[in-house]
């Protein structure tokens, strides 16, 4: 799973680039288990807030990411005083358009990783994927 947690990173080094060139501001992925200790008292927040579109409270805006409906973790917007609300809204919307789809996509590959290797020990009915994705990449990669 190395390879998705650097794509997320790639997706969210590019959306920092619009974000900050466009308001001025950075953002920080927020894991929902596993981040650092610091972060959980920011975690309980946006557990118990999941349903609000975003958590905005002194100089700083959480956005709730769901896929699925579940919530998946957060993205943290720090220094947004003298941002307007109509800012703060295309914010969240670029962040919510952007990283939904990443984690969405991060829990099918994790979800069909799973199932190849449940589905592996049945040698008879089971054509590895594995091998194809690598061909496909190359392919689209040309």
């Amino acid at each position: 799973m190395k390879e998705v947690e650097t794509s997320v990173e790639r997706v969210l080094t590019k959306l920092n680039g619009m974000l900050n060139k466009r308001f001025g501001v950075q953002a920080e992925y927020l894991p929902l288990y596993g981040g650092p200790r610091e972060l959980q008292a920011t975690m309980e927040t946006v557990k118990r807030n999941s349903g609000a579109p975003m958590i905005v409270a002194h100089n700083e805006m959480i956005v709730p990411i769901r896929v699925d409906g579940v919530l998946a973790g957060a993205t943290r917007v720090e220094e947004i005083d003298g941002l307007t609300p109509l800012e703060l809204s295309q914010i969240r919307e670029t962040i919510d358009l952007i990283m939904t789809e990443v984690l969405a996509a991060r829990r099918r590959i994790e979800i069909l990783a799973i199932t190849e290797d449940i589905l592996g020990n049945e040698k008879d009915n089971v054509i590895s994927l594995k091998g194809r994705r690598e061909n496909q990449a190359e392919v689209v990669n040309h």
